[in-house]
């Protein structure tokens, strides 16, 4: 603890100062430039993070040793005065500072980098799924596009036909935003209703982040749901509640006992009948 307040106390005596932006992709990795003399010797490079810097995270001393707070995923190159960050998170989003100091700095001087790191995911294409699907010509489909590990979190966008633009509407106004409390990645869903008159048969598209789906027809006779859910009997293409089934299974059961009752009178009938004409 004494060596990190030390560490830190350095830092207060800036002299030179860089400040620039880097992007990273979540599961990726990046490289930040200290600025600095390479024609002057280091005496140490110092990176630090968190509210106001005042997080140690790695680094280099000429004459001291110390071991840093995250070198599962950060290095130190004090030759080409570099640090490098790998299997980014969402949460290393946030201002970083390279501080270095030269060994021929007589009033403790350092040089400092801030670094703003800006995080981005490649999240795969967005899908659209069909609900509510009725037969074209007498209803309407409802649509859901959702883009999954999206961060930043980004508004999907429609792409509808000029011929659909008057028979379309938006089911929510705004996107639905799901954050995942781990990753911090976001789930986006967007719906909309689009009537299906006639044989109209159109495709369309959602785009996240530029980031486009498949051409989808808007007007499917079909769900996307699952036929064979759980509680669900599906027959013919349409699906049965299981209360029906169950009602339908009785009946034929009762059917069955009557044939076979009807049976068994008529055998007793023919019986009676043979022996009352042989006597």
């Amino acid at each position: 603890m004494k060596m990190l307040f030390i560490l830190l106390g350095f830092s207060f005596f800036a002299k030179g100062f860089t400040d620039y932006t880097v992007t990273g992709v979540v599961k990726g990795s990046v490289e930040f430039i200290c600025d600095s003399d390479k024609q002057r010797e280091l005496k140490y490079l110092y990176f630090q993070g968190g509210k106001d810097f005042k997080i140690f995270l790695n680094g280099w001393h000429s004459s001291k040793s110390f071991k840093p707070t995250r070198p599962e995923t950060t290095s130190v190159n004090h030759t080409e005065r570099t640090i490098s960050m790998w299997d980014l998170k969402v949460s290393d989003e946030g201002r970083y500072k390279c501080i270095i100091s030269y060994k021929d700095s007589l009033d403790g001087t350092t040089e400092d980098t801030i670094i703003h790191l800006k995080m981005t995911a490649n999240h795969s294409a967005p899908t659209i799924t069909h609900r509510n699907c009725e037969k074209v010509g007498e209803g309407y489909c409802t649509l859901t596009c959702t883009a999954i590990g999206v961060f930043p979190v980004s508004k999907i966008a429609w792409d509808v036909p000029l011929v659909l633009e008057q028979r379309w509407t938006e089911v929510n106004h705004s996107d639905t935003v799901v954050q995942d409390i781990n990753t911090l990645l976001y789930n986006i869903s967007s719906t909309a209703n689009f009537s299906c008159p006639g044989e109209l048969q159109q495709n369309t598209n959602c785009s996240v982040g530029g980031v486009s789906s498949v051409k989808t027809p808007v007007c499917q006779q079909h769900n996307d749901e699952p036929t064979n859910s759980p509680g669900v009997g599906t027959t013919m293409g349409r699906e049965v509640p299981v209360g029906v089934m169950a009602v339908a299974g009785v009946l034929l059961r009762l059917f069955l006992l009557v044939i076979v009752v009807v049976v068994i009178v008529v055998v007793v009938k023919v019986l009676y009948w043979y022996k009352m004409n042989h006597n």
